[in-house]
């Protein structure tokens, strides 16, 4: 039974490097197509993508 539950851990270590390296593609789009995409989402959720950096905000603005 240890066994299982030590393979287990592993997995789920090797998960959490997976994530890590994972690449934001988001922050690569162009301030433009970000802003066609911000247009079109509900005003709630718009307002909290805004709080997340200024680059948001600033798209925000422009649109």
């Amino acid at each position: 039974m240890e066994k299982s539950q030590s393979s287990c851990d592993t997995r789920k270590r090797s998960v959490v490097v997976d994530v890590d390296n994972t690449k934001d593609r988001i922050s690569d789009l162009p301030n433009r197509i970000l802003g066609k995409i911000i247009v079109k989402l509900p005003l709630d959720e718009a307002v909290r993508i805004m709080a997340l950096s200024k680059r948001w905000k600033s798209i925000w603005d422009d649109n």
